[in-house]
């Protein structure tokens, strides 16, 4: 007994291409914390390694531990964001420098 052939039926390519690269900061982890670390002016920062974020915010922090987990992972993470959350109404902040009464010229 004959039967059809599976190659007239069944057409089938492989494609082995690796994938596309991810726009960047796609998927980027970003941990919002109450800390007062970053400032709310700031806002966020980057961050590309989890001695930095010790550094800045000790080992206790919930920022530096999550953070711990991210950076745990296989293949591991190249950066992070870490950002200040402020839950309630909070004082404006005003960076800058005192003004003087003599004026300034503007050069261009």
């Amino acid at each position: 007994m004959s039967g059809l052939s599976v190659s007239r039926l069944v057409n089938v390519t492989i494609n082995l291409a690796p994938l596309a690269a991810a726009r960047r900061g796609f998927g980027t982890l970003l941990i919002a914390g109450d800390s007062d670390v970053i400032n709310g002016f700031e806002r966020i920062r980057p961050y590309t390694g989890l001695e930095d974020i010790a550094l800045e915010f000790g080992l206790d922090a919930p920022e530096y531990k999550a953070a711990a987990l991210y950076f745990s992972q296989l293949p591991k993470p190249r950066t992070i964001n870490i950002a200040r959350w402020i839950s309630s109404a909070s004082k404006a902040q005003l960076n800058g420098g005192a003004l003087t009464a003599a004026p300034t010229p503007i050069t261009g």
